[in-house]
Formats: structure tokens, C-alpha cells, sequence
């Protein structure tokens, strides 16, 4: 059973007078209450960047997975949120995932800024089309991807 949850937007009478923090605090507060069975498992999509750091979002899950793309926005955020991590002595896992990477210099880049990543997901043109026409295209070598990410998360 897969079940979906949204916390937060933006309403109209709140632009400019309200904080998208109090909609993590309210995330933290349902995580800290969620249980699960041992054979369940929680995938949420956080805010991008250090916003986790704002309370304590960082801390509420066993992993933690990073999607960095070889830019320098991406590397720096990413290398913000590890040092962060770090400061915060956390014991959560983290993972990086490689994402966009189309070529052999990409994973240069990443290796030479000291990101070194878990898993990797090729740019594929085939999915930005799809996304374009509001259809879903998963690739043979994706759909091998995400199981051994699957496979990782899950031992």
C-alpha cells in the first residue's frame, strides 16, 4: 500500500509574511509519531538544501540520500550538508546519488571535488521528452539502478 502525504505550500494571503519552516516543524512533529513495521519503509522528499538544518528534519531518518548533479551549485550545497552532518554528529546514513551525469568528465568533476557517489543515474534524454509530454519513462539501465538502490536502503 503506498500512501502520500503534502505538507506545506504557499497560500496567497502568505507571501511575504510567512515561513515555510513552521510546515518542517510541522513534518518533524508527524515523523517523531510515525511507527513503522519492520518490513515498512518512509520515502519523503525534503527541501532542497540546508533547511533541514532548522530543526531537527536532519535527524528523523535512518538515510539520508543526497542527489548531486555535476554542477557547482549542486557540489557546494552537498558539501555544505555533509559538513553540516558532520558538525551535528549524527549517526544517520548518508548516501549520494549521482544524478544528470552524462559523461565520463561529470564523474571527474564530481571525484574531483571530493564527491564521491553511491549510485549514478544517467542523464537520458528519453526522460526529459517524457517529462515534456506529462508521461513517465523509466530505462532499462534507471530501472537497474533503482534496484540497487532498493536493494542498498533495504539490508
Amino acid at each position: 500500500m503506498l500512501k502520500l502525504l503534502h505538507v506545506g505550500t504557499y497560500e496567497v494571503d502568505g507571501i511575504g509574511v510567512s515561513c515555510y519552516h513552521t510546515h518542517l516543524s510541522v513534518f518533524e512533529n508527524i515523523l517523531s509519531h510515525t511507527y513503522l513495521r519492520e518490513d515498512e519503509f518512509l520515502v519523503t522528499d525534503m527541501v532542497a538544501g540546508n533547511d533541514a538544518f532548522s530543526g531537527t528534519l536532519y535527524t528523523q531518518f535512518d538515510t539520508l540520500c543526497l542527489i548531486v548533479e555535476p554542477t557547482h551549485e549542486s557540489v557546494s550545497m552537498v558539501k555544505s550538508y555533509l559538513e553540516l552532518m558532520s558538525k551535528a554528529e549524527t549517526s544517520t546514513k548518508i548516501c549520494i546519488i549521482a544524478n544528470k551525469v552524462e559523461d565520463e568528465n561529470d564523474l571527474e568533476y564530481l571525484k574531483k571535488n571530493n564527491i564521491i557517489p553511491d549510485f549514478v543515474f544517467e542523464y537520458e534524454k528519453q526522460i526529459k521528452h517524457a517529462r515534456q509530454n506529462g508521461e513517465i519513462f523509466i530505462s532499462q539501465r534507471q530501472n537497474q539502478t533503482w534496484k540497487a538502490l532498493y536493494e542498498s536502503l533495504t539490508k
